[in-house]
């Protein structure tokens, strides 16, 4: 049985501990408990019960007994003095339990009676860390640092001698007893880690010959300082518990950068912005100034999201000019300019169904949105219509497992991320459909990954063109397609990890790349085109002028075929997970966050 970790499916901050319990035999798992706060659970050794360290929400703490068929409560062992029992340990009659209780003074193991509660100390309260206690027979054995390092040592109950068992020479810890054959098995540490090392019972060396090797910094720390704190002259304050207002603290301006960053949408833009979240993190805003390199003009922005409510409520606004050019028929091109105003609102639920080795979750949203475009006077042409009303509906979900820090994709996972935008007032409607799943796999090599993604968009355009919501083929840009179907395919695998720091400049954690080949098919006016490309990135994640995000900056080389023609593309990507302060927008988006400017 173990103790794992559960969140609230909607709310971040309401964290749960549950027992899970796999039976050896079958190799089911069951979940033992749910919403629960239990720690450090210990089957009994006739199978019947389960020990648990129990939590409450008001920081109460004791040891529980449970009933291991039904997961009821057979009893609550509550200690005085309000110390907390950590790692409790059957003993071999079933009704006897060792644990390790820290309070004040300290640490101490116990022996507290399962039925009535009764506790016996064993080792009284001491600073020196004992932890994990196992009984062998009468005795207990235990993980103690007298000597400087872990060794395991051994408590006679009778006497109360302690003796050590173990004399590794870099520490080892969890022991576990082995009664037919009077062994102990515990991890022992080296080099290399942790591994499992067994060997039998002795005597063992009497604690008052035990050296005490530790290096002892405090000691020198303590000959520095003349400072006597004296907890008698410090004041006994009772502070007034009140209500805690929100919405006069819903702003709390921490960062700002010289450059435009949206993190609800994942851009990058020259300019300047600032960045707000509330000491709740219920509460995110984000404004500035952006620059659009490809038509040379900017923009004024502001998002807010409030995460407060069970649905998130997301409001956004920007205003500035715009510019574009249009190709006639006979290829003749003509420029024109306007000014654009945009005011949208949206409501979201991301909802965190994350369990045992899965990231998963659903996160549906509805949204709407105005556009009110002013055409300069100069401009030879003129909009079919001004001012856009859209509404937009989608529904991302997500499988993946997790990965550990070297891992550059998920080894296996699923998402499916489905989109749809319409103008709902208009008599000749416009509307654009996007879907898109990408599946992940292992790749040859440990810490390599394959990624498979396939996409279809369905667009109509009425007196509006909406933008393209899928990802066409590397190389190739201002595509215009009725109906499209593409596919991307990427290897990715580490080439190395330099760890090169270059003081406040730059520190360089990994170099990468990655092999891919795109291919696509759309159809425009019953004419059906077919495109693709292939190439390589070489990347590397680094921190620049010690900024808080992680950036992935690099190159891309891609071929297409069909043109025979090479190309080059600067990639430059910001992780921003890291401005999400508290929350999972970041593991909710987590296989998809980076976001690349080209």
């Amino acid at each position: 049985c173990w103790s794992e970790k559960e969140t609230h499916p909607r709310w971040d901050n309401v964290e749960y501990a549950v027992i899970k319990v796999f039976d050896v035999e079958t190799g089911k798992i069951r979940k033992f408990t749910s919403r629960s706060r239990y720690f450090a659970p210990a089957i009994s050794p006739d199978g019947s019960m389960i020990a648990a360290v129990e939590v409450k929400a008001n920081n109460n703490y004791s040891i529980a007994i449970l009933d291991i068929q039904t997961g009821k409560p057979l009893n609550n062992i509550v200690f005085q003095d309000d110390v907390f029992p950590m790692t409790p340990a059957w003993a071999e009659d079933n009704k006897s339990l060792a644990a390790i209780i820290l309070g004040d003074k300290g640490k101490s193991l116990v022996v507290v009676d399962a039925e009535n509660g009764e506790t016996k100390t064993i080792i009284p309260f001491t600073y020196k860390e004992i932890s994990h206690p196992v009984f062998s027979g009468d005795d207990i054995l235990f993980t103690g640092s007298f000597s400087g390092i872990n060794n395991i040592y051994k408590v006679v109950m009778g006497s109360g001698n302690i003796s050590r068992i173990t004399s590794v020479p870099f520490g080892c810890d969890f022991v576990c007893y082995d009664e037919s054959t009077d062994r102990i098995i515990f991890s022992n540490y080296d080099s290399k880690g942790y591994h499992l090392t067994g060997m039998p019972v002795k005597e063992g060396t009497p604690l008052n010959k035990v050296q005490d090797h530790s290096i002892k910094l405090y000691e020198s720390i303590v000959q520095q300082n003349n400072f006597n704190l004296d907890t008698a002259s410090i004041p006994d304050s009772t502070y007034e518990v009140k209500k805690f207002r929100r919405f006069p603290h819903l702003f709390d301006f921490h960062s700002w950068a010289p450059v435009s960053i949206q993190a609800n949408n994942r851009e990058v833009q020259p300019g300047v912005s600032v960045l707000s979240q509330n000491l709740l993190s219920t509460s995110i805003f984000e404004a500035g100034y952006s620059w659009n390199i490809n038509e040379e003009e900017g923009k004024v922005y502001m998002n807010y999201s409030y995460l407060g409510f069970f649905p998130v409520i997301d409001i956004s606004a920007d205003y500035g000019k715009r510019k574009d050019v249009f190709t006639d028929r006979s290829g003749k091109s003509l420029n024109y300019s306007w000014q654009e105003t945009n005011i949208g609102t949206a409501v979201r639920l991301p909802l965190d169904f994350t369990r045992s080795k899965y990231y998963k979750g659903l996160q549906p949203f509805a949204s709407y949105s105005l556009k009110f475009r002013d055409m300069d006077d100069d401009s030879p042409l003129r909009f079919r219509k001004s001012n856009i009303s859209s509404l937009g509906f989608g529904l991302y979900l997500y499988h993946n497992l997790k990965r550990s820090q070297r891992q550059l994709m998920p080894r296996w996972g699923q998402t499916l991320n489905v989109r749809y935008y319409y103008t709902p007032f208009d008599d000749k409607i416009s509307s654009v459909l996007g879907i898109t799943g990408t599946l992940y796999f292992p790749g040859l090599l440990r810490n390599h990954g394959i990624s498979v993604s396939g996409s279809y968009q369905e667009m109509k355009s009425g007196y509006y063109a909406y933008s393209d919501i899928i990802l066409f083929p590397r190389g190739y840009s201002n595509l215009s397609f009725d109906e499209v179907f593409s596919v991307r395919t990427g290897y990715v695998f580490p080439l190395f990890y330099p760890d090169l720091s270059l003081g406040p400049v730059m520190y360089l954690q990994r170099v990468k790349m990655k092999l891919f080949y795109d291919w696509a098919q759309g159809s425009n006016n019953n004419k059906t085109s077919t495109i693709s490309s292939l190439g390589a990135e070489l990347t590397g994640d680094m921190h620049l002028l010690r900024f808080l995000a992680p950036i992935e900056l690099g190159v891309r080389g891609i071929y297409i075929p069909d043109k025979e023609d090479f190309q080059f593309e600067l990639i430059f990507a910001v992780n921003f997970d890291t401005f999400y302060l508290n929350g999972r927008e970041g593991r909710r988006v987590m296989e998809k966050s980076f976001t690349e400017v080209r």
